[in-house]
């Protein structure tokens, strides 16, 4: 996907205000963990992130919480490598009501 489709698509996505969920599906060429952190719309309250072939390290997982997405998420259905995210998560996703993780230790 070239950089003005990315672009047009991230504008469109913050112009949706009535947007409740978003799911993403792609391949892991796609830095889809970056475009979550700058992803400003605020009426997105479930993120569905398993499924697109990504699994998020710890790191990864303390950006998301701390972004403007992951402050008002409410159901997160995601895929993680290290048990301790899930801890993280648990314990700062404030507005947090439902996590669905799927674990996998061998996923990078």
């Amino acid at each position: 996907m070239s950089t003005a489709s990315l672009y047009t698509l991230y504008r469109t996505r913050n112009r949706a205000h009535h947007l409740r969920t978003l799911k993403f599906e792609q391949d892991v060429s796609l830095p889809l963990h970056l475009s979550l952190f700058n992803y400003t719309n605020t009426s997105v309250r479930k993120l569905i992130l398993v499924g697109c072939d990504y699994c998020f390290n710890e790191e990864e997982c303390i950006l998301f919480n701390r972004s403007p997405l992951g402050v008002q998420c409410e159901v997160l259905l995601i895929e993680v490598n290290n048990r301790e995210t899930i801890i993280h998560l648990v314990k700062h996703m404030i507005k947090l009501r439902v996590l669905h993780v799927r674990y996998d230790a061998g996923m990078n």
